[in-house]
C-alpha cells in the first residue's frame, strides 16, 4: 500500500507528465492555432526540452521513492514542472495575443506566470541539485552566507516581474497584475536580476562540486565522479554541436550526453554500479582516442596514397582499400596500448590489480614448493585486495 509521501511523489510526476505533453502539443500545433508559422523553431526547442525535463523528473521520482529523506528527488520533479509551465505560460500568452486579442487578461496572466517561474524552475532543476548533491545538503553551513543573497535576488526578481508591466512591446499581452505607475523597464530589470542570480548559482554549484571532491573519500568521491563524468561529456559534445554545423549522429550524441546527467545523478544517489565509474571512464576515453587516432591515420593514408598513386591509377579504390586494411591491422595493438595508458591514469586500482595478478602468474610457473605457493598467493591477495585477514584452505586427499 502506498503511503502519503509515495502518493504525493506519484501525483507530482503525473503533473509533470501533463505539463510536458501540453508544451509538446503547443509546440507542434502553434502554427495551426494562430496561423503564424513559427512552430518548427518552437518545436525544435520545446520538444527536446520537455523530454529532458520528463527524464529528470522520472529519475527524481525514483530517488523520492527509494530515498525519501534526500530532497534532491523532490527538486528534480518540482523544478521541471515550474520550468516547463513557465514556457507553457509564454506560449499561451503569445497564442492569446495572436488568436484572440492583444489585451486578453488570460494571456497576460499566463505570461506573468511564465516570467515568474521559469528562472526559479531552471535553478531548482540544475544548480540547486548540484549544490545539494549527493546527500541533499550544502557542503557546510557556512555556504548559506553565499547562497542567501543569490536566493534573495532570484525570488525578488520573480516577485517584481509579477508586479510590473511586460516589456516585450506588442509581442506579448500586458500583465493584468501590474501595479499602476510602474514601467516596463522595471520588468526588464527584474528578469535581468533573476537571470544574473541564476548564473551566480551555476558558478556556486561548480565551486561546490570542486570543494566536495577535494574533501570526499570513499563512497562520496565515487558519487561525485559520476556527476563530473556526465557533466564533462555533455560540456564537450553539446558546445561543439551547438556552435558548429556537424549535424546527424553528433547532435543526437550531444543530446544524449545531456540526458546522462540526471541518469548519473540517480545512479550515484541510489549507488547502483557505483564503483564501476573508473572503468567506464577509462573505457570511454580509450575508445574515443582509438577512434580519433585511426580516423586520422585513415585520412592521412587515403590522401597520401592518392597523391602517390595518381600517376599509376585514377581510381580511389586502391587507396581506400589499402588505408582500410592498415587501419584494421592497427586496431587491436593500438587499442591495447591506449587502454593500458588510460588505465594507468583513470583506472589505477584495476590496472595495479592486473599487474599484481600477472606477476603472480609468472612466478607460479617456476614455483614447485607448496609452501612457497601459499606464501606467494597470500602476499598477492594482500597486495591486490588489502583484506583485513587472509586464509588458505587446502582440501586433503581421501
Amino acid at each position: 500500500m502506498m503511503g502519503p509521501s509515495r502518493i504525493t511523489a506519484t501525483a507530482t510526476w503525473l503533473l509533470l507528465l501533463a505539463v510536458t505533453v501540453g508544451l509538446a502539443w503547443l509546440a507542434v500545433a502553434y502554427d495551426e492555432l494562430t496561423g503564424v508559422a513559427v512552430a518548427n523553431g518552437f518545436a525544435v526547442f520545446a520538444v527536446p526540452l520537455g523530454a529532458m525535463a520528463l527524464l529528470t523528473g522520472t529519475v527524481g521520482l525514483v530517488i523520492r521513492l527509494r530515498r525519501p529523506d534526500n530532497r534532491i528527488g523532490s527538486l528534480m520533479m518540482v523544478g521541471p514542472i515550474l520550468m516547463l509551465s513557465g514556457f507553457v505560460g509564454y506560449s499561451v500568452g503569445a497564442y492569446r495575443a495572436e488568436a484572440v486579442v492583444h489585451g486578453d487578461p488570460l494571456g497576460g496572466l499566463a505570461v506573468a506566470w511564465g516570467s515568474a517561474v521559469v528562472v526559479p524552475g531552471i535553478f531548482m532543476t540544475f544548480p540547486a541539485v548540484v549544490l545539494l548533491f549527493p546527500e541533499g545538503h550544502l557542503p557546510s553551513p557556512r555556504w548559506r552566507v553565499a547562497i542567501a543573497p543569490v536566493m534573495a535576488a532570484l525570488v525578488g526578481g520573480s516577485v517584481l516581474s509579477l508586479m510590473t508591466p511586460t516589456s516585450s512591446g506588442d509581442v506579448l499581452p500586458p500583465n493584468p497584475l501590474a501595479i499602476p505607475g510602474l514601467t516596463g523597464a522595471l520588468n526588464a530589470i527584474a528578469i535581468g536580476v533573476s537571470t544574473l542570480s541564476l548564473f551566480a548559482s551555476v558558478q556556486l554549484a561548480v565551486v561546490a562540486v570542486i570543494v566536495r571532491f577535494r574533501r570526499a573519500t570513499g563512497v562520496e568521491r565515487q558519487q561525485l565522479k559520476w556527476l563530473v563524468a556526465s557533466v564533462a561529456l555533455a560540456g564537450i559534445l553539446f558546445p561543439i554541436s551547438f556552435l558548429s554545423d556537424v549535424g546527424g549522429l553528433f547532435d543526437i550524441a550531444s543530446v544524449g550526453a545531456i540526458a546522462l546527467i540526471p541518469g548519473a545523478i540517480g545512479m550515484a544517489i541510489l549507488r547502483y554500479r557505483l564503483y564501476e565509474i573508473d572503468r567506464l571512464v577509462s573505457r570511454t576515453l580509450a575508445w574515443a582516442l582509438v577512434t580519433a587516432i585511426l580516423g586520422a591515420v585513415y585520412v592521412v593514408l587515403v590522401v597520401g596514397l592518392q597523391a602517390v598513386l595518381s600517376g599509376v591509377t585514377q581510381s580511389e579504390t586502391l587507396a581506400v582499400a589499402t588505408s582500410t586494411l592498415v587501419a584494421f591491422a592497427l586496431f587491436q595493438p593500438l587499442r591495447r596500448r591506449v587502454q593500458r595508458a588510460v588505465d594507468r591514469r583513470f583506472d589505477r586500482a584495476r590496472y595495479d590489480g592486473q599487474r599484481v595478478a600477472a606477476a603472480f602468474a609468472e612466478r607460479l610457473r617456476d614455483q614447485i614448493e607448496l609452501a612457497g605457493v601459499k606464501r606467494d598467493l597470500g602476499a598477492t591477495v594482500r597486495a591486490a585486495l588489502s583484506p583485513t585477514s587472509t586464509g588458505i584452505w587446502l582440501r586433503g586427499r581421501r
